[in-house]
């Protein structure tokens, strides 16, 4: 392999190990039943607030990502069936598990989905902006075509 076959392959992977990422961080709620996930229920608890949250645990098969070894605990409002937080312990990592409220739920077009995630034990604050969703989408952006040559 060239040095530039190589660069755009290093690039490739980058970008596609940072959607991976991101994807999970915006949109995990709709990645719940991809393949290899693994979704049970673990428990109630009671939010500070006095809200009963469903507590779902989410984890992967052998292989399964970039980070199969990583485990999630989504707190789900039974008032409003929407993330209140998570909690996660990420390959590599030890327990007490991380973890941030989901906030900010906004409408993009036809989601719905949290644009704030506020890190627990911290003033760190994740913010998701200038989030849209086209009214229709060109299949052929799903299409790679490869390079002649």
């Amino acid at each position: 392999m060239d040095t530039d076959s190589s660069n755009i392959a290093a690039i490739i992977r980058n970008g596609y190990e940072r959607w991976v990422n991101d994807t999970y961080w915006l949109i995990m709620p709709f990645k719940l039943r991809d393949p290899g996930t693994q979704l049970k229920y673990a428990r109630a608890d009671q939010t500070a607030s006095g809200e009963t949250c469903d507590v779902l645990e989410l984890s992967f098969g052998p292989g399964v990502g970039l980070t199969p070894k990583d485990r999630y605990w989504l707190f789900v409002n039974r008032k409003t069936h929407l993330i209140d937080r998570w909690e996660f312990v990420l390959q590599g990592q030890q327990p007490p598990p991380q973890g941030s409220a989901w906030e900010a739920w906004s409408g993009v077009g036809p989601l719905q989905l949290s644009l704030m995630r506020r890190f627990k034990g911290s003033q760190t604050m994740l913010r998701f902006e200038n989030v849209a969703t086209p009214a229709t989408m060109d299949e052929s952006v799903f299409t790679f075509a490869r390079p002649k040559g």
